[in-house]
Parts: C-alpha cells; structure tokens; sequence
C-alpha cells in the first residue's frame, strides 16, 4: 500500500503530491483553518471551512491509520451564522485563516490582516 499524503493544504500542493488526483469543480471551496498531521504516526486532523451566503459552513476530520495499514476517518459538519472566513497575510501571503463574526454594525464585512488594524471592507 502507498503511503497516503497527509500534508496537502491547498489543491495546487495536492496536484503535486497526488499524482491521479481528479477536480470536479474547485479544488479549493472549502479554505483550511488549521492542520496537524505526522506521517510516521499515520494521523491528520483538519478544519476547513466555506462560505455559505452569510454564514460558514466548517468541516473537522480526523483520519487515523489502523495496524493493517488502512484509515479510519471521522468527519463532523456545522454552520457558523453571520460569520465570514478572515485571512492573515504576511507580505500578501496566506500565512492563516480563522473564522469571525460580521460586523453587526456595518452592512460590510469586517476583514483582519495580519500585522494591522481591523478593517471594513467595501
């Protein structure tokens, strides 16, 4: 059995590492928050998260690799209302993301950067 790829955090990087890896659409709909994996340990746990008009809709997995070499995995699915995903940047990279409440006070969408002041987007 091959070795599966734990470590992938975007479609671009899972193209590489997966070499007959198939998209239907866009690899990237659901951005992720946050990912711990160890290959010699054969485990990953992950949050991702996706818009869904004015909410997020925010996906959990944990995958754990049995004796015989197979996967177990759990999955659990919620929705955060009037929440937007907000994402850090250092230099205009993605360096993390994190998942806020709209501004109540606004008909805008606050978004946070890293390393600045909150700001309303237009």
């Amino acid at each position: 059995m091959e070795a599966k790829s734990l470590h992938n955090t975007t479609a671009n990087g899972a193209r590489k590492n997966v070499k007959d890896i198939v998209f239907w659409g866009d690899g990237d709909t659901f951005r992720l928050i946050s990912k711990a994996s160890s290959e010699a340990e054969g485990w990953m746990k992950s949050t991702k998260a996706m818009p869904a008009g004015n909410s997020v809709v925010v996906q959990v997995t944990t995958q754990q690799r049995n004796p015989d070499g197979s996967y177990s995995v759990a999955e659990a699915l919620t929705t955060v209302p009037n929440a937007i995903i907000a994402e850090f940047l250092d230099n205009g990279v993605v360096v993390s993301r994190s998942i806020v409440q709209r501004d109540m006070s606004h008909t805008d969408v606050v978004v946070r950067h890293y390393n600045e002041q909150i700001e309303s987007a237009e």
